[in-house]
């Protein structure tokens, strides 16, 4: 239900007073005074919506605009708790035989070593955990998928499987490449 009342519009809540219908550009200064001003305690969306409706205003897109407001409020994000996931369900890997499974990963940036090299791209067999590593000046896919076939295919024989980060060295179409020819799993 609505009415005029002393020049101004206003909206009958369900439980609360009359709510006095503000235009959207006085919306955001009443978005900024209770969320930021003299008494504003940074609230997130819908505790701002229902604050300033307490205080009596509305506007038709409050509950959509006080959430886009507390989002966007840089105090509000460099103060915000971490939201984190549950930690996953940790499982292992059997592996039925030495060599059958290598993990690779890439350790960057360290201090430049000699030959300018700052980059380490190491592999691990998931059986014996033998360690294969070469130091690397840049990170290419060639050089990825290099390492790869030299440390692990040419040495130690073609695994079933290698697992990786998902890292855009892995990830490409020339690790790809390489992996299907010789039927490893990624």
């Amino acid at each position: 239900m609505t009415g005029f009342k002393d020049g101004y519009l206003y909206r009958k809540g369900k439980s609360l007073p009359l709510l006095r219908c503000i235009h959207l550009n006085d919306a955001s200064w009443a978005l900024d005074e209770v969320h930021q001003g003299d008494c504003g305690n940074h609230v997130a969306g819908e505790t701002l919506a229902y604050q300033i409706l307490i205080k009596g205003y509305f506007w038709l897109t409050i509950h959509q605009d006080a959430k886009q407001f507390a989002q966007s409020c840089e105090a509000c994000q460099k103060t915000a708790k971490l939201h984190h996931l549950p930690p996953g369900r940790l499982s292992s890997i059997s592996t039925p035989y030495p060599f059958a499974i290598w993990g690779l990963d890439l350790i960057s940036p360290l201090p430049t070593a000699s030959g300018q090299a700052k980059h380490v791209v190491v592999a691990i067999d998931y059986f014996t955990r033998w360690v294969e590593a070469k130091a690397l000046v840049r990170i290419t896919e060639e050089k990825t998928t290099s390492f790869a076939k030299d440390n692990i295919v040419y040495r130690f024989g073609t695994p079933m499987a290698i697992i990786t980060d998902m890292g855009k060295q892995f990830e490409n179409a020339n690790f790809r490449e390489f992996c299907e020819d010789r039927n490893i799993d990624l």
